[in-house]
């Protein structure tokens, strides 16, 4: 994991983690590059696919029980992201804050949809039951302002060629929450998967995975720049699971809600954001940005949110981190985001 805080060795893939976050800033490198041009493109899926030799193109939306998923209105404007150096979001003083969350800037972002809980292992079953998918058509998934968002098949080289090679990936520690027969895990958050798996997830779904602007657009409450998404009150264990908590079931932290009704977006597991991790984003191509995002080249896929085996200072709105796509590990779930309402 690329983290802005040391917490586990760097160049593991899968396992369990180290016990709990360091909490000391550490590295600010990052990939470098031009931002995308801005304007519309992408596709959205439109037929069903799949068989049961491995991923295959031409795929679409596939029944997955979406029915009752709650996906939730985020309002679209403008608003401060990235930590300030003496606002509401500025660093705690006991706490070490990294460089790559400033400077703050101003972000404008339109009005979308985000599930209200992350990816569940119930929901996340009939995937698994379904798998091989049909892979997407290509700019499926894609954020309908952003070019260059959607589906790439490069992004099939990472992805499991059959159902017990997916089950291989999912069982990728003692904490990890998936098992091939129900359990008593169903209600908490699917872990251990890469991120051109949530990718594929989601836009067979018919949703995509949030931008990151999108993402702490979400967290930080939009204009009201929360320093955690439930306000400037100290974490606690009624308001995330963060170290040296367990990891349970998603939505049992009530008090740490969002400002749009979002659960556990700090905390619980870190969520896969659409966007290559640049620690120099926000002083260069981000710098100004209308429904952007960082999708030309990288080598770590951003993460957001902390998790619960992570220290307090992860569950901050602004804290970044990231993994590489194919990085699988107990700390790492995901949601959907959307363009349009739940039908």
């Amino acid at each position: 994991m690329f983290l802005l805080w040391a917490a586990e060795p760097f160049g593991c893939s899968n396992g369990e983690e180290a016990s709990g976050g360091s909490g000391s800033a550490a590295h600010s490198g990052g990939s470098s590059g031009a931002p995308p041009d801005l304007g519309l493109a992408g596709s959205r899926p439109s037929s069903t696919g799949g068989d049961g030799a491995g991923p295959v193109g031409g795929g679409g939306t596939v029944a997955l029980g979406q029915e009752g998923v709650e996906r939730l209105e985020v309002a679209g404007g403008s608003y401060l992201m990235g930590r300030s150096e003496g606002g509401s979001d500025a660093c705690p003083p006991d706490q070490s804050c990294a460089p790559g969350e400033t400077p703050e800037h101003v972000v404008t972002v339109g009005k979308f949809w985000l599930d209200r809980f992350e990816v569940s292992v119930e929901r996340f079953r009939p995937f698994y039951a379904a798998y091989p998918v049909g892979l997407p058509a290509a700019g499926a998934g894609a954020h309908p302002l952003i070019p260059g968002s959607g589906w790439q098949d490069a992004f099939a080289t990472d992805l499991p060629e059959s159902r017990a090679q997916l089950l291989e990936q999912l069982v990728c520690g003692e904490t990890a929450t998936f098992s091939p027969e129900a359990s008593a895990q169903e209600e908490f958050p699917i872990n251990c998967v890469p991120w051109p798996v949530a990718f594929l997830f989601c836009a067979v779904s018919g949703g995509r995975l949030p931008s990151e602007a999108e993402w702490e657009r979400a967290a930080a409450g939009g204009d009201e720049n929360r320093l955690y998404p439930w306000g400037a009150d100290p974490p606690d264990a009624g308001r995330a699971s963060f170290f040296p908590s367990a990891l349970g079931a998603v939505g049992t932290h009530a008090s740490g809600r969002g400002r749009y009704g979002h659960d556990d977006l700090a905390g619980s597991v870190w969520e896969w954001a659409l966007d290559w991790l640049d620690t120099n984003w926000y002083a260069a191509g981000g710098a100004e940005c209308l429904d952007c995002a960082r999708v030309s080249t990288g080598t770590h896929r951003v993460l957001r949110g902390g998790a619960y085996s992570f220290e307090a200072v992860t569950l901050r709105t602004a804290a970044r981190s990231g993994e590489l796509p194919s990085g699988r590990k107990p700390s790492i779930g995901f949601r959907c985001a959307y363009d349009q309402p739940p039908e």
